[in-house]
C-alpha cells in the first residue's frame, strides 16, 4: 500500500499546530507523545 504524504506547507502546518513544549518546569512541560506520533505516521507510509 502506497499512501502519498501531505504537500510540505501541509506537513509544516501540522508540526506547528501539534502541541509540544519540553521544559524543566511542570506547569509548562507537554508530552512530545503527540508530535512523534505523527511523525511516525509520516514515516510509516
Amino acid at each position: 500500500m502506497n499512501i502519498k504524504l501531505p504537500t510540505f506547507i501541509e506537513l509544516y502546518r501540522q508540526l506547528i499546530a501539534t502541541p509540544s513544549i519540553s521544559a524543566t518546569d511542570a506547569k509548562t512541560d507537554q508530552s512530545n507523545e503527540a508530535l512523534i506520533n505523527l511523525l511516525a505516521n509520516w514515516l510509516e507510509t
